[in-house]
């Protein structure tokens, strides 16, 4: 059984797909609960991914039209993805760290 990819997951492949340009400045993304069936997450997850994205500068929302990938984001989206990385690595040491913290307690 594998696991299910987290958020920094799926925005690190929602960045690839907008640095390679598969997703275009100005298109919509798929929509969230499209996403979330596609990896077979909670549409919470998807959510807290495009939130990453948006934060980013790389995702625009448009109330009730969707959410779209920003102009110019194709050249921010490689730089932006080692700031992912690095979130990524210290959300994992947090969550070892846990781990380590409830053995010991245990």
């Amino acid at each position: 059984m594998s696991i299910p990819p987290g958020y920094l997951d799926i925005a690190r492949e929602l960045r690839a797909q907008i640095a390679s340009e598969i997703l275009k400045p100005g298109e919509a993304i798929p929509s969230t609960a499209e996403l979330a069936q596609r990896w077979g997450v909670s549409a919470s997850v998807v959510k807290s991914a495009v939130r990453e994205l948006k934060s980013e500068g790389l995702l625009i929302g448009r109330q009730g039209k969707g959410v779209y990938v920003a102009p110019g984001a194709a050249e921010g989206a490689g730089e932006s993805d080692q700031l992912s990385l690095v979130r990524e690595l210290l959300e994992r040491i947090e969550d070892l760290e846990e781990r380590v913290r409830a053995l010991e307690e245990g």
